[in-house]
């Protein structure tokens, strides 16, 4: 059987499916004669628009009056244009029924065209959409609510494809970024972030798609003002029925304040330890300059965008001079001193602060002395902001601590912090290293006359015995004995005999090099080592003080009296090669020295 004959026998058949067919779809055909511009609308049509006037054509304005007013006037737009272009291309309108059901209609045609005239009717359908409509509102409502609910969340969400393009994000992550929602919708992380914080971005982004699951990281990330956070994100993968990957979902947490604190304990915890080291290490820093060098240098290694330092001592003339550098060429601060008055800290604070004082732009300071002269180490710029910690000994100011840095606004509550406790611990630290250097002077020197005691003179001896050797130079060992003191003892008491001997002390200092080390070693013995001297040149020396001394009147109090000295001298090597043997050479000359001026007790008076 052809087809023709087969659409013949069951073409009843066939009209009985197809209108089924369009019932259940909720569609209805429509013509439009454009001739005479006229409508014929099927029974579908009639049931959809809810018309109870049932008739055979209608004009434009009839079946426009079906629908809603604020759709009415695109409708005939449509129409008119449909007139020159030949189709309606899924229109969708409101409709007004006269039940008042909310309905939704999808408007298609297309033409078809006579031969002859060309042109002459349309054929389409109209299709009732409202449940589709309803479902369609009801979710859009549905992610309306939802979206705002994520508004309200304070934590930047987004969403990106499988391409890595953002297709949604709440009002907290457009703010956080600073930037609008059109900048970062259909957008990657190269347009809305730096390129080297966009690879990384893309690097964990790739990973999760290809492994699938949650993700959690920590990362930098570019904040609206433009300062870098802290950022800690956790995403998951979305994966559609097959198990692939479509898209990912993260949530960012901002955890700049707690790195920040975390920070800031290991800065103060490393600090706390610093300080503990050099306190522990005290007896091996004899020299206050050494001591408050290794402050600041430990300090620069905690504090690490601190490029100098520098500790000024206040000294009783109201004048500031650098006692310790870290992070400055040698000798560049060495000149500085100036009154505190015109210091930086008592121009920026007027003198009545007590605290930390931080200043972040130093341009604002161009006769400042550090902006030109302090150059450190690296060769960098001057400094452009500052950090100056007062340091108080007592009540009293005595220290100015400088930490500079070569980049401006670097200093936050953050270094104050760790600043205010050196402020606090650092008077502590003077107090031991002072208390351990009065104790560490009475256990090597002599309290009545200043020199060294005994142990420490050997002490001494061995490390100019070492550089002597090296150096190839001589020693001279001289010891010297304290006539008539018993004798001044007895008659004058023993102040008058403690005057004696600091009335040598005094004279030895003034005609001698410091780095002449004398000491005493007994009640009247006193013994002295003399580097790179020569042997007769320091005895005509010894004979023009000693003659000078003997001839000396010592008044104390009412008394009057006369004293001398007799030594004896030893060369290394040549009168031996150990403290002992020199000793023993010097004691041996000296008196044979003694003896042959033994005077008599009654030349004192």
């Amino acid at each position: 059987m052809d087809n023709r004959n087969f659409l013949n026998v069951h073409s009843g058949h066939i009209l009985t499916l197809l209108q089924t067919a369009l019932r259940t779809a909720r569609l209805g055909i429509w013509e439009w004669d454009l001739e005479t511009n006229r409508f014929q609308l099927d029974e579908e049509i009639m049931e959809i628009l809810g018309s109870k006037k049932r008739q055979m054509y209608w004009s434009a304005e009839e079946l426009i009056s079906f629908i809603v007013p604020e759709d009415q006037e695109r409708m005939m737009t449509s129409l008119q244009a449909a007139a020159t272009n030949g189709f309606v291309d899924n229109e969708e309108y409101g409709v007004q029924r006269s039940d008042g059901k909310p309905c939704f209609v999808l408007v298609n045609s297309s033409h078809v065209v006579n031969s002859e005239d060309g042109l002459s009717k349309m054929v389409g359908i109209i299709q009732d959409v409202s449940v589709m409509r309803m479902e369609t509102y009801r979710a859009e409502q549905a992610f309306s609510s939802l979206n705002a609910l994520v508004n309200l969340i304070p934590s930047p969400i987004f969403y990106k494809d499988q391409e890595g393009v953002y297709r949604y994000c709440n009002q907290a992550f457009s703010d956080y970024l600073g930037l609008p929602m059109e900048n970062i919708i259909n957008h990657t992380v190269y347009d809305v972030a730096p390129p080297e914080m966009a690879d990384v971005y893309k690097r964990a982004d790739d990973e999760l798609m290809e492994s699938k699951g949650i993700q959690v990281y920590e990362s930098k990330v570019k904040y609206a003002d433009g300062s870098i956070h802290d950022v800690q994100f956790m995403k998951a993968t979305q994966l559609d029925v097959y198990g692939h990957a479509t898209g990912l979902v993260g949530v960012m947490l901002d955890i700049t304040d707690r790195k920040q604190i975390e920070r800031q304990m290991e800065e103060m915890d490393a600090v706390k330890d610093l300080l503990i080291d050099i306190s522990h290490n005290i007896m091996e820093t004899h020299d206050e300059e050494l001591l408050y060098t290794r402050l600041l240098e430990g300090i620069l290694d905690i504090i690490s965008h601190a490029h100098g330092a520098c500790l000024l001592t206040l000294h009783d003339d109201k004048t500031l001079t650098v006692q310790s550098v870290a992070g400055y060429a040698q000798g560049t601060l060495d000149h500085i001193k100036m009154p505190i008055a015109e210091s930086l800290f008592y121009r920026h604070t007027k003198g009545e602060s007590l605290e930390t004082t931080i200043i972040n732009d130093l341009d604002t300071y161009p006769e400042y002395p550090g902006s030109v002269k302090m150059v450190p180490l690296d060769g960098g710029q001057p400094p452009r902001s500052t950090m100056i910690v007062p340091i108080h000994i007592d009540g009293q100011l005595r220290y100015l601590f400088h930490l500079d840095s070569m980049d401006k606004f670097v200093y936050t509550a953050s270094e104050r912090n760790i600043a205010e406790y050196l402020r606090q611990q650092v008077p502590i630290l003077s107090k031991i290293f002072e208390l351990y250097s009065q104790t560490l002077n009475l256990s090597r020197y002599d309290s009545l006359t200043g020199f060294m005691n005994r142990r420490h003179f050997e002490t001494v001896f061995d490390d100019r015995l070492v550089h002597a050797d090296r150096l190839e130079y001589g020693l001279v060992l001289v010891l010297f004995d304290m006539d008539w003191l018993k004798q001044i003892n007895d008659a004058f008491g023993h102040q008058a005999g403690d005057y004696y001997l600091v009335t040598f002390s005094e004279i030895m200092k003034a005609n001698f090099r410091a780095s002449d080390a004398f000491a005493r070693i007994g009640g009247d013995e006193f013994t002295a080592i003399f580097t790179d001297s020569d042997f007769k040149m320091l005895q005509d020396r010894l004979e023009a003080i000693r003659s000078h001394f003997t001839s000396k009147d010592f008044q104390y109090g009412p008394s009057t009296f006369r004293g001398r000295f007799s030594y004896g001298m030893a060369q290394y090597p040549e009168d031996g090669e150990s403290l002992e043997k020199l000793l023993h050479c010097a004691d041996q000359r000296m008196y044979a020295d003694k003896t042959k001026r033994k005077p008599a007790y009654d030349d004192l008076d």
